[in-house]
């Protein structure tokens, strides 16, 4: 099985990335790609544009977020 792509949002540190690289995960933190202090909604489009799934602790936001691209049918492949 495929393993997902990865990004990690600002509030997970970039070790994360690196330690989970070593275990063969294609993995960014927003740290590496300049996107630390951007919204969330900025940190979501990040994620749907190059494909990747959001690893956060800030699930409530994010949540809300994914609920609303379903809604408003916004394709999570964009």
């Amino acid at each position: 099985m495929e393993k997902p792509k990865l990004y990690l949002d600002e509030d997970i540190t970039d070790l994360l990335a690196r330690v989970l690289r070593t275990m063969g995960y294609d993995v960014v933190s927003a740290h590496e790609v300049k996107m630390h202090s951007r919204s969330d909604e900025e940190q979501i489009n990040y994620a749907i544009k190059y494909k990747r799934a959001v690893m956060t602790c800030n699930i409530s936001h994010f949540t809300n977020l994914a609920r609303k691209c379903y809604e408003d049918k916004i394709p999570l492949t964009a």
